[in-house]
C-alpha cells in the first residue's frame, strides 16, 4: 500500500483530515464520559515532523474501546485515520469507532527511518571532538577512565545514537551525543574564565561523562523513539547507575595497576563520582547531593543550560504558525517570535 507520512505536524489545520502512520510516545489511561455513557483514551503521537497529541472517542461498549486500547503499546506504529480539531491553539487529531481509525500498524506498511528525528549535527564530526578532548586531557587516569568507555565498541554503539532524554530535551537519534558535547563546551569556557581556580582536566572528564547512565535507563524500539521510564530508571535513575559504571572502570584500572603508582587516585575518584552525583544541581531536581566544588558547579550549570535553552529553542521551532505563544512543559509559556517575522 502506498504510505501516509505527515509532512509537518506543527502546521496541520483545524478541521482538516489525517491519516497516516505514527509512533505512540504516550499512552493514557482509559477514561469513562462523565454525563453520558462510552469511553474514551488519549495518546501522544510522532513522526520525524513533531509531535501530536489524539483522542480516542469511543462508544457506549468498554469491551469494544478497551480492544482498540489494548492493542497497542508505547514504542509501537500505529494508523491514524480522523480529523484535526484545535485544543488551546495545539492541533489535535480526534478520531471515534464511527467516523476514524485507530490500530497498531503492521511492520510491512511502514519505514523504521520516518520516525527517526536526528540530531542536525553531523555525528562523526561529534565523535571526532570528543576523541580530540580526550586526547588533551594531561592526567593520565582520567584519559585512561575516558578510554575505557571511548573505546569500547558496544558503549559507542549506543553512545553514538542515544537520545539525550525521553521527551524534554534532545529527545532524538544522537541527542545524548549532542547534549554532552554542549556541556563540554561550556564548561571549557567556564575552565577559560577561570584558569587558576580549577582542575580543567576533572571538569571536562566530568562533562563527558555525566549522563553516561541514559545509556541503561531509556529503552529505544526499532522506531528509535524512547519509551516510559524502564524499570533501570525507574528504581535506580541515571545518576545512579552512571556512578556503578565508573566505578567498575576505576576498579578494573586498580586490579590492572603494577603498582600502587598505578592505581586510581582515591580522592581523584571521589571528586569525579561527586560531580556525576550532583550534576542536577539540588535534590527536588535529581541530584544526590548539592555541587561542592567548583568543578561540579561548573557541569550542573553547564547541564541546565544545555537542557533548558534547547527546549526554548525546540518549543520556537516546533510551535504552529501564527502562534505568539505557547505553554510547554516544564519550561512554562514561551514566546514566539520566529525569524521570518522580525
Amino acid at each position: 500500500m502506498e504510505k501516509n507520512f505527515i509532512r509537518d505536524i506543527k502546521n496541520l489545520k483545524a478541521g482538516s483530515k489525517v491519516e497516516g502512520f505514527f509512533a505512540v510516545t504516550k499512552k493514557d489511561a482509559l477514561q469513562q464520559y462523565k454525563n453520558k455513557p462510552g469511553y474514551y483514551f488519549k495518546i501522544g503521537v510522532s513522526d520525524k515532523t513533531g509531535n501530536i497529541n489524539t483522542t480516542f472517542w469511543g462508544r457506549e461498549i468498554k469491551e469494544k474501546v478497551e480492544e482498540i486500547y489494548n492493542s497497542f503499546n508505547n514504542g509501537d506504529v500505529v494508523f491514524v485515520s480522523g480529523n484535526i480539531n484545535l485544543f488551546n491553539n495545539e492541533p489535535e487529531i480526534h478520531t471515534n469507532q464511527s467516523e476514524g481509525i485507530l490500530r497498531k500498524a503492521m511492520e510491512n506498511e511502514y519505514n523504521a527511518a520516518d520516525f527517526l528525528p536526528s540530531t542536525n549535527q553531523n555525528i562523526e564530526e561529534m565523535e571526532k571532538e570528543f576523541r580530540k578532548t580526550i586526547d588533551e586531557i594531561k592526567n593520565k587516569f582520567l584519559k585512561g577512565l575516558l578510554l575505557k568507555f571511548f573505546d569500547n565498541d558496544d558503549f559507542m554503539e549506543k553512545f553514538r545514537k542515544w537520545p539525550g532524554a525521553m521527551k524534554y530535551h534532545h529527545a532524538c537519534v544522537g541527542g545524548l551525543m549532542e547534549h554532552t558535547l554542549e556541556v563540554v563546551r561550556l564548561c571549557k569556557a567556564i575552565c577559560d574564565i577561570h584558569p587558576t581556580g580549577m582542575d580543567k582536566d576533572l571538569t571536562i572528564a566530568g562533562a563527558i561523562l555525566h549522563d553516561i547512565g541514559k545509556i541503561e535507563t531509556i529503552t529505544v524500539k526499532a522506531t528509535g523513539y524512547p519509551l516510559d521510564d524502564n524499570s533501570e530508571d525507574v528504581l535506580r535513575g541515571h545518576i545512579s547507575i552512571a556512578e556503578e559504571m565508573l566505578m567498575e572502570k576505576i576498579y578494573k584500572t586498580d586490579e590492572e595497576a603494577k603498582s600502587e603508582e598505578y592505581k586510581f587516585p582515591e580522592r581523584l575518584k571521589h571528586k569525579l563520582i561527586h560531580i556525576i552525583l550532583s550534576h542536577h544541581g539540588l535534590p527536588e531536581q535529581g541530584s544526590v547531593i548539592k555541587p561542592a566544588i567548583p568543578e561540579a558547579a561548573a557541569v550542573y550549570a553547564s547541564d541546565y543550560f544545555s537542557s533548558n535553552v534547547t527546549q526554548f529553542i525546540r518549543a520556537i521551532k516546533d510551535a504552529p504558525s501564527g502562534a505568539k505563544t505557547r505553554y510547554v512543559s516544564p519550561i512554562g509559556k514561551v514566546y514566539i517570535e520566529k525569524n521570518d517575522e522580525v
